[in-house]
């Protein structure tokens, strides 16, 4: 959305894939786990992988440069163990990460008292993150609702424009004391990774395409049936769109306009 890494440590979070360098194969693994809840937690021992602890002084260190050439961090045990056992000691100057924080909102944010170190550590921008019209970065979305055979047919299309959309994600909300989900069938083209959940009486819909140069195109479409549990005259007000949300290929957030 704009935002920029600060630190060196940021790129080393955003490497969830452990190859060593930050890019689109990382960005498509962290999309996958906030849609999907996918993990990307791959060794057996989930913990130790996830959580690094560094020495502070060298955690305030790791700039841009020098990230990956730095080890993976160690596990706290392995910190306590390495101290001298001769002095019982209470204060530990370390700090702690977590592989795929790359606001830091869990880990502990360097201090960069060097200045030339703050420099290093703020000169990177990512050519994808800047976004220089946000009316640019709309497209737009509408629901149909409609009474068929008996059902309440609710369909949800999206028009990208001119935007190259990768992926999408809706939250229907519906009114489960006159409605009951019965399923919902995903026209997209390509090969995108289509998912839904239901959670009480919303549901959250959305496809991701995980393919370079293919998009999301006008003929995606959403097909929700719901079976009535009450005589109904017609379809006001049973569903609703709470939330939208939609991604182009340089990982700009897009707005949703919809009709």
């Amino acid at each position: 959305i704009g935002n920029e890494f600060n630190y060196g440590i940021q790129f080393m979070n955003a490497d969830v894939n452990g190859d060593g360098q930050f890019n689109s194969d990382d960005t498509y693994r962290l999309l996958l786990h906030v849609i999907e809840g996918t993990s990307y937690l791959e060794e057996s021992n989930a913990m130790v992988y996830a959580s690094k602890f560094y020495p502070k002084s060298q955690y305030d260190t790791i700039t841009i440069e020098n990230y990956q050439q730095l080890p993976n961090g160690t596990t706290l045990m392995t910190e306590l163990d390495n101290k001298d056992n001769t002095t019982l000691q209470f204060d530990f100057e370390t700090a702690i990460t977590w592989r795929g924080d790359v606001n830091l909102s869990h880990s502990t944010e360097p201090d960069l008292a060097d200045p030339a170190a703050a420099a290093t550590a703020a000169r990177f921008v990512p050519s994808y993150a800047k976004a220089i019209n946000k009316e640019e970065r709309e497209i737009s979305t509408s629901l149909v609702t409609e009474l068929v055979d008996g059902k309440v047919i609710v369909t949800i299309t999206m028009n990208p424009g001119t935007q190259k959309v990768i992926g999408t994600q809706y939250k229907l909300g519906f009114d489960s004391n006159r409605l009951r989900f019965d399923d919902i069938n995903f026209k997209t083209n390509n090969t995108s990774t289509n998912f839904s959940n239901l959670k009480g009486n919303n549901i959250n819909i959305g496809s991701l395409i995980q393919i370079q140069n293919e998009f999301l195109d006008e003929t995606t479409k959403y097909t929700l049936t719901f079976t009535p549990t009450t005589q109904l005259q017609n379809t006001l007000g049973l569903v609703i769109l709470s939330t939208t949300d939609a991604v182009n290929k340089i990982g700009e957030q897009l707005k949703m306009n919809i009709e």
